[in-house]
């Protein structure tokens, strides 16, 4: 029976365990790496025995990548691969990382060579029209995964989405994150990430990313979301000659429904026909919220009748935060328009605005109100707010407003717009530079050559504009007349504009905007490869200086973690830069925090950085010889009383490094006192002492003066003695001053520094206190007396 029970136990005990490591397995992240052809064993366990791309992405069920899998992907710009006609045939999970831009030379598990510019890893897609490539699986929460470091095109024949979500895409109820991270996406009919149905809190980020050459006959070519369900971050990144040609479509490089946020980002030589040469911001019932930070938009264009050369706001908020716009063309607005959504807000700041504008020639009417080289807001628009931005030679080809123009009419809500502390000059309608040629109909208003106004039928009751200490380029404030459809013959006059105060005009300064130009970017920036790498983990997180060293050495706390490519530097802040390096790491005397970090010499950057390391100072004692004494007495540091103490060159103590003479030690360096049992021939463990020996100057003394000595007496006597002496101070010759004291001292003058003796004269005697010497001054400077041969 035991027997039984003793085997049953066995069995559950082994069942158990093999759970165990199942689900320890299970939760492990798998790595595969692939190459354009299976190496040695070909299982994918490492770069030498690489699977192969296509069979590795074939034998997925359902074209599905398991959770938590880490694809590597060596460079070569062969790979192809079918795409789906109606669906994604590849799919991420959450914690999938696909990845590319590895060395075709990596062997083993090495990834420390990754660097997707110099490796290019190109896949082309290959089938017919509307063929996809990735997609994912339900998502949720904070669940994410990445793709990365890809070069990604299609074959000629081939229209082809790179990522598509429809309803398999976000689950419902989360909201995950997908990161687009390192890809250069080019050449491409169809839209390269498509965003369909999703749900609400679902992400999309790219980072580094260049989107280029691609182009669409219905919407955005290069990012559509058509929806407000997913946010969308654009850090870095570029689109660049996209197009959409769709004759009623917008937003030639992106259209979001939902919220978009752009970081030092450029949008470089975008088209579409309609509105929003570079990007659409919202549509029809969706709203959304655009900040854009850091951007530059060069030279993108609205081909037909429709807004913002570069941004048209269809239905929502946006804000500009130093941003520079350059070259943009569009009916109404070369850099920014605003279409039909009512509520419409744009907010602008330390924005640059240069040779945008609309070269085409409109038949301005009631119908048909255009114009705002640089800006147009539409009917209906809400808040208009600009501040501390430069327009410089925007213009239109006669219409309104070379550098802005406000449509403030219409609607039942005042929209009271601002400008602030901006700078105008040479912006130009039909060319002209200070007025403009009349508004219609004739004499009623002006165009403006920078700011223009209309307010329709409602003047004096909608949409008020604030300027306040602006450089303008009319010769007035009373210049500034809106424009009304409908002829006023009665007051109010001119009651849009509002004076704030502090305005310049006929300004003639260009702030510093001359030609200002910007380059297309032709790749992705080479990613910092200390950046992809983890924090340090360091062999230690405290140190301390061993005596008599009085500085700590941080180079010889290693980094379990660290790749060939990148270097580990220290650091006093808790963020990696140039200026918080520590120059000597080798010999640090201040105790503190300090932080580790990998740098990457190739590219100038940092890693984060390593958890907090503690360093401590400890103070050493010194023993130093007093001069005139060349040696030092160790055997003088040990009280009377302690059992016998020996005193050796080395730890631990032995026969061999015991010192003979310790009263008499004249080489510095550490010194080690040890007990000695004499009856077990052993000694204690010792305790180091550090030795100093100090080059005692030496001095040359002359012989003594012969001759008869000068015996002229002192005059003055000052004496602490109760009696005076009956020869004091008559018999102390050679002076003028006599003094004498068995218990005083004689004090001279103590001065923080010679530079207190504002009036110095010769063989005037201080004490400096800042130099610690008795100092003569010998009409000239000041010198400390030392003491030296007599001459």
């Amino acid at each position: 029976m035991k027997s039984n029970l003793f085997n049953i136990y066995k069995r559950i005990s082994g069942l158990s365990v093999f759970l165990i490591f199942f689900i320890f397995s299970q939760n492990l992240a798998a790595q595969v790496f692939l190459d354009i052809a299976n190496r040695g064993a070909g299982t994918g366990v490492n770069w030498n025995n690489a699977k192969s791309f296509s069979s590795y992405f074939g034998s997925l069920s359902s074209g599905t990548i398991p959770a938590n899998t880490k694809v590597y992907i060596k460079a070569n710009t062969g790979y192809t691969y079918l795409g789906g006609s109606s669906a994604p045939v590849i799919r991420v999970s959450p914690g999938v990382l696909i990845q590319g831009g590895f060395p075709a030379t990596a062997t083993g598990n090495d990834l420390s060579g990754y660097n997707p510019v110099i490796n290019t890893t190109r896949i082309t897609i290959t089938g017919g029209t509307a063929y996809q490539l990735f997609g994912q699986t339900n998502m949720a929460g904070t669940e994410s995964a990445e793709i990365k470091g890809l070069d990604i095109t299609a074959s000629s024949t081939t229209c082809a989405w790179v990522y598509v979500t429809g309803n398999n895409g976000f689950s419902a109820g989360g909201g995950g994150t997908i990161n687009f991270t390192d890809l250069y996406v080019h050449d491409m009919c169809a839209i390269a990430f498509d965003f369909l149905t999703t749900v609400a809190g679902s992400k999309a980020v790219f980072n580094n990313c260049l989107l280029k050459n691609l182009s669409t006959g219905s919407f955005a070519s290069a990012i559509y979301a058509n929806t407000n369900t997913t946010s969308i971050s654009f850090n870095d990144s570029s689109v660049v000659g996209c197009s959409n040609t769709s004759s009623v479509g917008s937003g030639g490089g992106i259209t979001t429904m939902g919220d978009f946020t752009a970081t030092n980002s450029s949008f470089c030589g975008n088209t579409s026909q309609w509105g929003g040469g570079a990007i659409q911001i919202g549509y029809s019932s969706y709203f959304a919220t655009a900040n854009f930070t850091g951007c530059t938009f060069s030279n993108n264009i609205v081909t037909s009748v429709g807004f913002g050369g570069a941004i048209l706001n269809s239905n929502g908020y946006v804000t500009l935060n130093n941003c520079n716009f350059y070259g943009n063309k569009a009916y109404g607005g070369g850099a920014y328009g605003s279409s039909s959504g009512v509520g419409n807000t744009l907010t602008v700041n330390n924005c640059v605005f240069y040779n945008n504008g609309s070269p085409y020639t409109l038949d301005v009417s009631n119908a048909n109100i255009q114009g705002g080289g640089a800006i147009y807001t539409y009917p209906n628009s809400g808040l208009t707010s600009i501040s501390n931005s430069k327009f410089v030679s925007n213009y239109t080809n006669g219409s309104l407003g070379g550098a802005i123009f406000m449509v403030n009419s219409g609607g039942t809500t005042s929209a009271a717009s601002t400008i602030t502390g901006c700078l105008f000059y040479g912006n130009n309608v039909g060319g002209n530079t200070t007025s403009g040629p009349a508004c219609f109909p004739a004499g009623n208003g002006n165009t403006a050559a920078d700011i223009a106004l209309y307010s329709g039928s409602q003047f004096g009751t909608h949409g008020t504009l604030t300027l306040t200490n602006n450089q303008l380029q009319l010769s007035g404030i009373n210049s500034y007349l809106s424009h009304e459809y409908f002829p006023r013959t009665t007051a109010p006059v001119n009651t849009n504009y509002i004076n704030g105060g502090g305005n310049t005009f006929s300004n003639t300064n260009n702030g510093g905007v001359v030609s200002p130009s910007f380059n297309c970017p032709a790749t992705i920036t080479i990613p910092c490869l200390a950046s992809d790498d983890p924090s340090p983990a360091l062999s230690t997180y405290s140190i301390s200086n061993t005596c008599p060293a009085a500085v700590v050495n941080l180079t010889t706390i290693t980094a379990g973690n660290q790749n060939a490519d990148v270097t580990l530097t220290w650091h006093t802040g808790s963020t990696a830069t140039d200026a918080n390096k520590v120059t000597t790491p080798d010999a640090v005397n201040q105790g503190g925090i300090y932080y580790a970090a990998f740098y990457d010499a190739a590219n100038g950057c940092y890693s984060t950085t390593s958890a907090p390391v503690t360093v401590s100072i400890n103070g050493c004692t010194v023993i130093s010889n007093i001069c005139p004494a060349v040696t030092v007495n160790l055997t003088a540091l040990v009280q009377s009383g302690n059992l016998p103490v020996t005193w050796h060159t080395g730890t631990p103590a032995t026969d061999s490094n015991k010192i003979a003479s310790p009263d008499a030690v004249s080489v510095s360096g550490t010194y080690y006192a040890a007990f000695y049992d004499a009856a077990g021939g052993c000694y204690s463990p010792t305790v180091s002492v550090p030795v100093q020996i100090i080059t005692c100057p030496s001095y040359c003394t002359q012989p003594a003066a012969i001759g008869t000595p000068d015996y002229s007496y002192s005059l003055i006597g000052i004496s602490t003695y109760l009696t005076k002496s009956s020869d004091f101070p008559d018999a102390v010759s050679n002076g003028f001053i006599a003094l004498e004291s068995k218990d005083k001292g004689f004090v001279i003058t103590r001065v923080a520094n010679e530079n207190a003796i504002v009036n110095p004269k010769e063989g005037m005697i201080i004490y400096d206190i800042a130099a610690n010497c008795v100092k003569l001054y010998n009409g000239t400077v000041w010198n400390c007396i030392v003491r030296s041969c007599n001459n």
